[in-house]
C-alpha cells in the first residue's frame, strides 16, 4: 500500500507533472506506440484525471479486477479530437515512478483486457485499447467491464500499475481502426460509462496508480 511517505511523494510528483509529450507526427500510429517503448508517462493531451485505486494482497495465480475512474477536468486539448488511447502498463517500480518519472517494469502482475478493441504491446508492457470520444466535460466515468491484474510474482510495496487516457484526432483514431479492425457495433468492445465520483477521492491529472495491500514485516 501507499505509505505515508509514498502518498506525500505522490502529491508531489503529481503537482510538478513535467511528462514529455507523445509526438505526432506521421505515421501517428506507430509515433504512439514508439512513445510508449520509451517509458514516456505523458497525459498533456488528456481530458480526464485518475482516481488511484488500491486492490487486496493476492498471490501469484491470482486474477484481481478493478474499475479505474476517469473524471473529465479540461476541454480537450486536441484539435478533432475523435477518439481515446487508454493504456494500462504492467506492475511498474513505484519508487522510480514518483522519484523521476521513469517505468521500470517490476514483472508482478500484468494487465489484461479481453476485449476486441485492446491490443497487448509487449515492448512497452502495456495493453492499449482505443475507443470514440464520447465523454463530457465534468463527468466521471469508468470502463464498461473490468480490467485485469493477474498477479504473476511476489508483490511487494514497490510495485503499482499504471493507468492514463489520451485524447487522439481523427487521423490517428482511423489508423487504429484500420490496422485493427475496429467495428463500432462490436459487443465486445470496450468503452468508458458515466459513475458516480468517489466521495472523498483524490483525482491525478497525470497519472491513476493500481496498487496492492502488501504485507509488512
Amino acid at each position: 500500500m501507499l505509505t505515508f511517505d509514498k502518498a506525500g511523494r505522490r502529491l508531489a510528483a503529481a503537482a510538478a507533472a513535467t511528462a514529455l509529450v507523445f509526438v505526432s507526427a506521421a505515421p501517428a500510429f506507430a509515433a504512439e506506440e514508439s512513445a510508449l517503448d520509451k517509458g514516456q508517462t505523458a497525459t498533456s493531451n488528456s481530458s480526464f484525471s485518475f482516481l488511484d485505486q488500491e486492490l487486496p494482497f493476492a498471490e501469484p495465480g491470482t486474477p484481481l479486477t478493478t474499475q479505474p475512474e476517469y473524471r473529465v477536468d479540461r476541454e480537450s486539448p486536441v484539435e478533432d479530437v475523435a477518439g481515446i488511447l487508454l493504456v494500462f502498463r504492467d506492475s511498474q517500480s513505484l519508487e522510480r515512478l514518483l522519484d523521476d518519472g521513469t517505468y521500470e517494469s517490476t514483472n508482478h502482475a500484468y494487465a489484461a483486457a479481453g476485449y476486441d478493441n485492446c491490443i497487448y504491446v509487449p515492448s512497452s508492457k502495456a495493453t492499449q485499447c482505443f475507443l470514440p470520444y464520447d465523454v463530457e466535460l465534468g463527468k466521471t466515468y469508468t470502463l464498461s467491464g473490468p480490467l485485469t491484474y493477474v498477479i504473476v510474482g511476489a508483490l511487494t510495496d514497490d510495485d503499482a500499475g499504471v493507468y492514463t487516457a489520451r485524447d487522439i484526432d481523427a487521423g490517428v483514431f482511423e489508423g487504429y481502426a484500420q490496422i485493427h479492425g475496429y467495428d463500432p457495433d462490436n459487443e465486445n468492445n470496450l468503452t468508458l460509462v458515466e459513475t458516480t465520483p468517489t466521495r472523498g477521492g483524490d483525482y491525478y491529472d497525470d497519472f491513476g496508480l493500481v496498487t496492492w495491500e502488501t504485507p509488512r514485516g
